[in-house]
């Protein structure tokens, strides 16, 4: 699964996504920072221990995005015990176990269905033939009293011919978490192998990536603020601005309060991505970049009156004019026009160069005269 998913994610060649993807095993998740990662894939996980679990839902609930694909070595008991929790934890629905989707040779549904939902907005049209391609043989099953509740945001996203969930999605504090109920490689689906399902993973990641409510958006022009935990990080942050390519970082140092460091650059004047670089307590360098763009009421084109203007432009100098200041009333002359003027000078120069010509080539007279013969004259 992690195979398929990181050539989806980085198919390499021309194909450049900006993606680096980064296999480890689960151990991974306990004893490292994930923050620095935006989205986080859990492919046919076996077993996570108690120090991953707990830095997967600090992940996602500070704002990142997590996508779990089950397989055959998962176990529904340790999933329910571990990532479901009654609700509580990462996994948005129980599970009961692995089922077998059989093959109706006469009906000819397709095997999965897809609701109106960002990650299937290309592949999910009517005109699109990649979903009604997906051939789904196994999956692990949810009870069959279940349901998202009418009060949580949990919904299920696509199904199977059946009705069975086969997509589950939830929001967890910032973040999201989405829950494949097959396997990301091509076992229990003949998704993998597709030649659509990079689109579909490039989306998914997009969508995760978006960590809704995370942070606010930054404007050109306001500060760009860290909070940093001081166990886990030192005081001195580099930041690195779009406009210095190839230049040194401006160094910042952290000030501790209420036991959190916190880091602030105001240099924001330039619109793009800024990069803040972080010393941890172990030496290594994490990196976070931070979108800046210009505020979007700057492009809005609504038409603005003559005392709104005022008030936007409370101490700039300007003068305001009316549009109809500068309509030309067409009964005025509209004046002399050169260009006429030239054109006729040009044809009198033709003329006159015609003329000239004329009187200066051999003409023979036109008058009697006298003509030689062989013979003689006459």
């Amino acid at each position: 699964g992690a195979f398929f998913l990181s050539t989806a994610l980085a198919p390499g060649g021309a194909a450049r996504t900006g993606i680096r993807p980064r296999v480890e095993t689960p151990r991974f998740l306990g004893v490292n920072p994930l923050d620095s990662y935006h989205v986080i894939y859990l492919t046919d996980v076996e077993h996570l221990d108690e120090s991953a679990v707990d830095a997967l839902e600090r992940y996602v609930v500070g704002g990142g995005g997590l996508a779990v694909f089950l397989g055959p070595r998962c176990r529904a008991g340790f999933l329910n015990e571990a990532l479901w929790r009654e609700g509580k934890g990462l996994l948005p629905a129980p599970l009961i176990g692995e089922s077998e989707l059989f093959v109706d040779r006469l009906d000819k549904v397709p095997d999965v269905e897809v609701t109106d939902h960002p990650m299937f907005r290309i592949l999910g049209g009517k005109d699109n033939s990649f979903l009604a391609t997906i051939n789904v043989t196994r999956y692990f099953a949810v009870p069959d009293d279940w349901k998202p509740a009418a009060d949580s945001a949990t919904r299920v996203i696509a199904r199977l011919r059946d009705g069975a969930p086969l997509v589950v999605e939830r929001p967890l504090g910032k973040g999201r978490v989405v829950a494949w109920l097959t396997t990301a490689a091509p076992l229990w689906n003949n998704a993998g192998a597709n030649p659509s399902f990079p689109v579909l993973v490039q989306e998914m990641q997009a969508y995760l990536s978006r960590r809704a409510g995370a942070a606010g958006a930054i404007s050109v022009g306001a500060p760009l603020e860290l909070t940093l935990d001081p166990a886990r990080y030192q005081a001195k942050v580099g930041f690195l601005s779009p406009d210095e390519e190839g230049a040194e970082t401006t160094p910042s140092d952290a000030v501790l309060a209420d036991g959190v460091l916190r880091a602030r650059f105001t240099r924001t004047d330039v619109a793009g991505f800024y990069e803040a670089r972080l010393l941890s307590t172990a030496g290594t360098v994490e990196s976070r970049r931070h979108a800046v763009n210009v505020d979007p009421r700057e492009g809005d084109l609504a038409r603005v009156d003559g005392p709104r203007l005022a008030t936007r432009l409370s101490g700039v100098e300007y003068t305001y004019y009316r549009a109809n200041a500068f309509e030309v009333d067409e009964r005025e002359p509209a004046g002399y026009n050169l260009s006429d003027g030239l054109l006729y000078l040009l044809v009198v120069l033709l003329v006159g160069e015609q003329l000239f010509a004329w009187s200066c080539s051999y003409h023979p007279p036109r008058n009697g005269g006298t003509a030689i013969g062989r013979g003689g004259a006459s």
